[in-house]
């Protein structure tokens, strides 16, 4: 059995194998989401977002939501409202599971 020294990455600080960090110290994870990342152009996300919001919003008028947003508090959940409270007032945050009647929604 091989053992492998355990290193933290510099920038997650993460604890991998030797064999997953560079000769920088980043580790694989970071550097793939640095690849994926870094050159994104998110002005145009954004404005995409924003056209798909507006559709939406004028096929359905006469409803009181834009959107429904599943909440359960996580990260992901908290940073999806922030981005989706950049686009629209009348969104929904539905914890998740849901503790509510959802059909109080589609009247």
């Amino acid at each position: 059995m091989s053992s492998t020294t355990r290193i933290t990455c510099k920038r997650c600080l993460m604890p991998f194998g030797d064999r997953f960090i560079s000769k920088d110290g980043v580790c694989v994870v970071c550097d793939e989401h640095r690849k994926k990342w870094l050159h994104r152009d998110y002005q145009a996300a954004e404005r995409e977002l924003k056209r798909i919001m507006a559709h939406y919003r004028e096929r359905n008028k006469n409803h009181k939501y834009d959107c429904i947003l599943a909440f359960s508090g996580g990260k992901d959940s908290v940073y999806a409202r922030s981005i989706f409270s950049l686009v629209s007032s009348a969104c929904v945050h539905l914890p998740s599971p849901p503790t509510m009647d959802c059909s109080l929604l589609w009247q």
